[in-house]
């Protein structure tokens, strides 16, 4: 719902962004419905949990890397340190944690390349 609040009322040239993340926030829901009315067994529950979590910290890092701000992607960071002891599982917290990192390395890389690009760029003197 907040996404939806910051797409209406905020000034942002990213708005494939805010629909993006719209979107994704649609799907948890209805992923949530679906699961809750379902018998899910415990072995799958660590596995959705990693896998969403990575999800997040992906969306994330794109947002970071679209944005082209480092403080993004903090939060990104945030969300990776808690993903594999709140999984209570090595192998799906480290599939999930690796999914997570890769997504944060590659949106650092694109954040420091931008800003590589952006100061190596001349300013006019006018």
């Amino acid at each position: 719902m907040a996404t939806l609040v910051l797409l209406f009322t905020s000034p942002q040239v990213a708005v494939v962004s805010d629909i993006a993340g719209a979107l994704f926030a649609l799907a948890l829901l209805i992923l949530a419905q679906f699961a809750g009315r379902r018998a899910i067994p415990p072995v799958a529950l660590p596995w959705l949990w990693s896998l969403g979590m990575a999800g997040v910290v992906s969306f994330i890092a794109w947002q970071a890397a679209e944005e082209g701000r480092a403080e993004t992607l903090a939060y990104a960071l945030i969300i990776l340190v808690a993903l594999v002891p709140i999984s209570l599982s090595w192998p799906a917290g480290a599939i999930g944690g690796i999914i997570a990192f890769v997504a944060v390395g590659t949106g650092g890389y694109l954040i420091d390349s931008a800003q590589a690009t952006s100061a190596a760029e001349p300013e006019d003197g006018s």
